[in-house]
């Protein structure tokens, strides 16, 4: 019997949902051959973790999240855009319990991307095949949500229910897999980790004269 990683377990588990709860019909401008987001509402869901239990929410929030200014968790805690269990919390002294559902509602703003169409190398019940382009991360992260491969295939084709296989830098281009099922998800990633039926191979592409 094979033994499952609860934290793989965990992370898929995640991506799901942020796949599931991610914003559609978001307007967007074109300049000079770069794509731009309009920013947007978002809710963002998690669950408590280990490390937060018996701190205080705020203290959470300014210390897992270093991009948000210090200030920034009183003054959503006060205007009633952090949510948990369902419930407005603004109680800025509020401490973090064991399995507490935290929503937090913020304005997002993207990072802009290359305005490129991804192209699709093949498609059928169990596989997606497609040309990745730079710029973009393959599934939402960090400033990115829209602006990802994952995101752009659901805005430009409509395709949903895809699970990364494998992934790609936000700055490398490539052929890049999804998966369109579990069990092709599963039968994939395991051929990856042995690596005698398929493998990534990178190509770097230079200007200049280098050594041997």
């Amino acid at each position: 019997m094979t033994a499952i990683n609860p934290k793989s377990r965990k992370r898929k588990h995640e991506e799901i949902d942020v796949l599931d709860e991610m914003p559609e019909n978001i307007g967007f401008h074109i300049k000079n051959g770069i794509r731009y987001l309009n920013p947007y509402w978002s809710v963002y869901r998690t669950w408590a973790k280990g490390r937060w239990i018996g701190r205080r929410l705020i203290d959470v929030f300014t210390e897992e999240f270093v991009s948000l200014s210090p200030h920034y968790a009183a003054a959503a805690c006060k205007l009633g855009r952090i949510w948990v269990n369902c419930k407005q919390m603004t109680d800025v002294n509020y401490i973090v319990q064991h399995n507490d559902s935290i929503e937090h509602i913020g304005h997002r703003h993207e990072h802009p991307i290359l305005d490129q169409y991804i192209r699709v190398i093949d498609n059928d019940n169990n596989i997606l095949v497609v040309d990745k382009p730079p710029s973009m991360p393959v599934h939402p992260c960090g400033r990115y949500s829209v602006h990802t491969v994952l995101g752009m295939l659901r805005e430009q084709r409509g395709l949903r229910g895809l699970r990364v296989v494998h992934r790609l830098d936000r700055t490398t281009s490539g052929v890049l897999l999804f998966a369109r099922n579990a069990e092709t998800d599963i039968k994939l990633k395991r051929t990856l980790r042995v690596g005698d039926t398929w493998h990534k191979e990178y190509l770097c592409k230079v200007e200049g004269v280098f050594p041997e």
